[in-house]
């Protein structure tokens, strides 16, 4: 399978696990309490991004260059990473800042995941 055939698969992955979270976050923000309208409202806005992405990335017929794009990859694992430990850190603040932090730690997992995957799948 092609570099660019994995990456399509990695974006139709990125794709239906956005409109998942996308789906889920709608009646969190309907709430009235704090944590799950911030939990709603950051999945919501974490997921249409992904799909904005998903959308360029479906549209662009370039090819990624391999070791550049490996180093793209782990990169991005790194940021995954880092969005988990500042979620943490939200954790300990008001209650809607407690729940964006909640979906930025499950954005960060779940991206975590998918970048893991295509990286296992690129790996020279």
């Amino acid at each position: 399978m092609s570099l660019q055939a994995k990456l399509r698969a990695h974006i139709i992955r990125l794709t239906y696990s956005s409109l998942f979270l996308l789906f889920v976050g709608i009646p969190f923000v309907m709430q009235s309490q704090d944590f799950q309208k911030g939990l709603g409202s950051m999945l919501i806005g974490w997921s249409v991004i992904n799909l904005i992405i998903a959308f360029f990335s479906f549209r662009s017929k370039k090819e990624p260059v391999q070791p550049a794009f490996s180093k793209f990859i782990v990169l991005n694992l790194y940021f995954n990473l880092t969005y988990i430990a500042i979620g943490l850190v939200m954790l300990t603040q008001s209650k809607y800042t407690a729940g964006t932090g909640t979906a930025i730690i499950i954005q960060g997992l779940n991206l975590f995941v998918l970048d893991q995957i295509l990286h296992r799948n690129t790996k020279q």
